[in-house]
């Protein structure tokens, strides 16, 4: 189960945070953000527009975003991408908000590889699944922690020329384990989202639209 909130926030925000200017938190895994260029259709019964999908079915292309400077990055401006390191992912995903903009998720994921892609088209044809949103999304990844080595996934993202926006996920694992710096109900990644995005910016309001009302707005 993934847990996550979103806030925009400006490009003076943004680059502290991937030069590390995060208070007491601290980037892990590397050290370093990585940047990333995604493609995502969204399929639905018939083709029906949906404002506020519950149950989401999507293919995401992604593929590394080159040399770009960072600011084009974030400002959805990014046009060198890597050779070889083109993925296409399927996701069903089972969605929550609640009235603070906050997602409490239900995810399964997985790479299409070969004529996978193909296949998954076809079967959406057969069953009157059709595309009805389409995004472009370029982000900059990267994961932080706190004192106790609790981490977050991290991504300042513009979508559709919309942005920057902070997105922060946090995974509740469905196996509780005590031993562990992890989080072992929803409530916990919620309070440690919230405590990120107040200590570092003073953030206390949520976007809790989907990407497709905030493009159309």
């Amino acid at each position: 189960m993934e847990v996550e909130m979103k806030a925009q926030i400006s490009i003076a925000q943004a680059k502290e945070l991937v030069d590390g200017n995060i208070g007491e938190y601290h980037i892990t895994r590397g050290g370093g953000w990585k940047p990333f260029h995604r493609r995502d259709t969204y399929y639905s019964f018939n083709g029906e527009n949906l404002s506020h999908p519950t149950n989401i079915i999507r293919i995401r292309e992604e593929a590394d975003i080159g040399d770009d400077p960072f600011l084009d990055i974030i400002l959805g401006k990014a046009t060198k991408f890597k050779d070889g390191t083109n993925k296409t992912f399927l996701t069903v995903k089972a969605k929550n908000t609640d009235e603070k903009g906050i997602e409490v998720n239900e995810e399964t994921e997985g790479i299409l590889i070969g004529d996978a892609k193909t296949a998954f088209e076809k079967s959406m044809k057969v069953c009157n699944f059709k595309p009805y949103f389409q995004k472009r999304k370029d982000s900059v990844s990267f994961y932080v922690a706190d004192k106790e080595s609790r981490e977050m996934h991290c991504e300042i993202v513009n979508v559709n020329g919309h942005g920057p926006y902070l997105e922060v996920e946090v995974i509740v694992p469905e196996v509780k384990n005590k031993d562990s710096a992890v989080f072992n109900n929803p409530d916990d990644a919620r309070n440690f989202i919230e405590d990120f995005f107040y200590d570092v910016f003073g953030i206390t309001k949520f976007d809790g639209r989907s990407w497709a009302e905030i493009i159309k707005e």
